[in-house]
């Protein structure tokens, strides 16, 4: 029996289309670390750059550390039991966080998906961990107890097998 010639053509088109397709897909989003069984996601980079949440924006792999370094410090918080933010802590935090990114607040946390009581928790947590550096470090401003605090970090980053 004779193979159809219009069955090989279809064949070799539907094969060159399939590697077009795949050629053309796009990344959305990648698995790019665990830190103590949390994910840490590139939608969770792009997310915190563009909501200016962590202090260095400057290119993901600074954002990528920063968010790191904060889920190793909220792990360590939360271990030790220390004490929940108060409300009107919370809600100056987001004050300060509304004037930095302009008077679309509200549009850009819907815009990169987070609610704003996932906003509120986060701050709650900056808040904590702050609250447990100053009791712990003492002032940052002295360069002394910063590099203190610093080693604490790169101790908790050691021990979460983190470069």
């Amino acid at each position: 029996m004779r193979a159809n010639p219009w069955s090989a053509l279809i064949v070799i088109t539907l094969m060159l289309l399939a590697v077009r397709t795949a050629s053309a897909q796009a990344e959305i989003d990648r698995l790019l670390v665990k830190v103590n069984g949390a994910v840490l996601m590139s939608s969770d980079i792009r997310q915190a750059r563009a909501l200016k949440l962590v202090a260095d924006i400057s290119s993901d792999a600074a954002v990528q550390r920063a968010l790191e370094n904060r889920l190793l410090m909220v792990a360590e918080v939360n271990r030790l039991s220390t004490p929940p933010a108060a409300d009107d802590q919370v809600a100056d935090r987001r004050r300060q966080w509304q004037s930095s990114v302009g008077g679309e607040a509200d549009a850009l946390l819907q815009r990169h998906g987070m609610s704003a009581g996932a906003l509120d928790a986060w701050f709650r947590d900056d808040l904590r961990v702050d609250s447990y550096v100053k009791q712990t470090f003492g002032d940052q401003s002295d360069p002394a107890k910063a590099r203190a605090a610093a080693a604490w970090v790169d101790r908790l980053r050691a021990r979460a097998g983190l470069r």
